[in-house]
């Protein structure tokens, strides 16, 4: 159970509320999750997540998502083509799914990288008073707010979930 401003909660029902950023708990004979991923329509002008929960004890993996997640996908068609897959445990399927989402990331930051190169030209090159440079900078400068927010937390959760804390 687990206290929100919403009452005492399972953690199979807060899987239904969101959560903006990501956590890890331990329950002792399984842990409860929250993590990331960034969608297809992510750029530097509009950081967009999706939500997966999950849960993973010694021998489950139970992940639960609004929308549909490319590394789950991607794994579904491995086990599909592959069903001995299965038996490497459910910490190797859970490792599958967060590594590729975290592969994810890397065109958004180099996404963002050839954004700010761009402002940085059109600064250098623009006629005083031009306040369009301006707003794009300010929402540049959320996007970046946002993926930093999510993965300075995200990081500590796939940090804890690698140490031996939860073996």
């Amino acid at each position: 159970r687990r206290h929100t401003r919403y009452g005492t909660v399972t953690g199979v029902q807060t899987c239904a509320l969101p959560i903006y950023h990501p956590f890890i708990e331990n329950y002792g004979d399984y842990i409860s999750f929250t993590v990331h991923g960034v969608t297809k329509e992510t750029d530097a002008h509009r950081f967009v997540t999706n939500e997966l929960d999950g849960f993973l004890g010694s021998n489950f993996l139970v992940t639960y998502h609004d929308q549909q997640f490319r590394s789950i996908s991607s794994l579904d068609a491995v086990i599909d083509s592959a069903p001995h897959t299965i038996s490497r445990g459910a910490d190797f399927l859970l490792h599958k799914i967060l590594d590729q989402m975290i592969d994810a990331y890397i065109p958004v930051v180099e996404d963002f990288d050839d954004s700010i190169g761009g402002l940085e030209d059109d600064i250098f090159e623009a006629k005083d008073g031009n306040t369009e440079i301006l707003e794009e900078v300010m929402r540049l400068k959320r996007s970046v707010g946002r993926l930093i927010r999510i993965s300075t937390k995200q990081t500590s959760v796939l940090h804890r979930l690698a140490s031996s804390e939860f073996t």
